[in-house]
């Protein structure tokens, strides 16, 4: 669903007076709690060098990063670290820096958690949750205006629908992104 929709939806469902440069920072609010709380998705990229320093892309800081791969092999900061590399937090771009005698990293990538996004143009954006699940946005948006405008009981009625349709957006998502499992044979 586009956000333009859902702030159409909202409107003609439940009358309210709230600008719709409102409405939409409350979409924004939403989008960025299903992105980085409910759907996280990783992306992995290549780490460039320069003058013998590992540069992380370009705005991701080393907080954001899940793992690093060193050569196909997944490795945790600490254990990067205790290979010889230290973490300078810079802009625009955050530096890994070998010490004296450190292995070089020829073949390296971080794995890092993909951010939101803030909607640019409601005609275009999609809503994170898709269908049919985004229409949880438009149970948001209704509760806020409620809330708002101090109906509790119709905020209560509106969170109750949001939060059922969360809660089966998040299953939904986990059952679908489920990590596969190794099956291990002979271990005994």
């Amino acid at each position: 669903m586009k956000i333009a929709e859902a702030l159409a939806e909202a409107d003609a469902l439940y009358e309210n007076t709230f600008s719709a440069k409102q409405k939409i920072a409350w979409c924004d609010e939403l989008g960025a709690l299903l992105k980085n709380e409910y759907a996280k998705t990783y992306k992995q990229e290549a780490l460039e060098r320069e003058n013998g320093d590992y540069l992380l892309p370009e705005d991701i800081t080393f907080s954001e990063v899940e793992r690093f791969f060193i050569q196909g092999r997944a490795c945790t900061k600490k254990e990067l670290q205790r290979m010889g590399y230290q973490f300078v937090e810079e802009k625009p771009r955050c530096k890994i820096k070998p010490e004296a005698g450190a292995i070089p990293l020829w073949d390296a990538a971080a794995v890092y958690l993909e951010q939101y996004t803030p909607i640019k143009d409601i005609h275009t954006d999609e809503t994170v949750a898709k269908s049919p699940y985004d229409r949880m946005y438009i149970d948001y948006l209704i509760a806020k205006c409620n809330y708002y405008n101090r109906d509790f009981n119709g905020y209560n009625q509106h969170m109750t629908y949001f939060n059922n349709l969360l809660s089966g957006f998040a299953t939904d998502f986990i059952r679908k992104n489920e990590p596969l499992r190794r099956e291990l044979r002979g271990w005994w």
